[in-house]
This record gives structure tokens, C-alpha cells and sequence, in this order.
């Protein structure tokens, strides 16, 4: 798990993940993906996994658009059992969404 990580920017506004692109090493396995948003920080380790996921391999990857909204998120990776990866970037673009809905 990578995160957790605040969307808004501060406490008191949510973000939009709206792209994310994956880079992984040129010899490395494929890691499935799935991101974790929550109204708190502490909530998206228990949360479902947003509707957006996908599976990025050795390399540049195409960019994904989850258009996940919230408060905060991670990225949670998984790798096949027995087989090496390595992670050289996340690169994700946010955006601020307005005043956080919970208070």
C-alpha cells in the first residue's frame, strides 16, 4: 500500500483523482492495481476498492482515468506470489473538489 495520501490537499477539501500513470522496471513482474478512497485517512485502509483498477507492466504504462473522489486515497499493489517487481513511479494528477462532505 502506498498512502495515505490527501486528495484535497488540506483537511478541510476533497480532490478528484483524475489520471494516473504507472512506470515499473524494464525487468520487472506485471502489479495489479486498485486505489482506496476514503473520507479520512485511516478509513482507506479498510475501504472497497474504487470501481478503477487495472493491471501495468514492465515499463511506461497508458494512463488510466479513475476520476476517484475524496478526502484521501492509496494505491494498493500486488504482485504475483514468487515473482520480483519493481515500482519506478506513480505519477497522478488531483484536483481540488470543494469543501470536504463529511465534516
Amino acid at each position: 500500500m502506498i498512502g495515505p495520501v490527501r486528495l484535497g490537499g488540506s483537511d478541510y477539501h476533497d480532490g478528484v483523482l483524475s489520471q494516473i500513470t504507472g512506470v515499473l522496471g524494464v525487468a520487472s513482474g506485471d502489479v495489479d492495481w486498485t486505489i482506496h478512497v476514503s473520507d479520512t485517512a485511516e478509513g482507506t485502509t479498510t475501504a472497497s476498492a474504487f470501481d478503477a483498477s487495472g493491471t501495468w507492466v514492465a515499463g511506461l504504462n497508458y494512463s488510466d482515468h479513475p476520476r476517484a473522489r475524496g478526502g484521501s486515497m492509496i494505491f494498493k499493489l500486488t504482485g504475483a506470489e514468487m515473482v520480483r517487481w519493481s515500482l519506478e513511479r506513480i505519477t497522478a494528477v488531483v484536483r481540488r473538489a470543494g469543501r470536504s462532505r463529511k465534516g
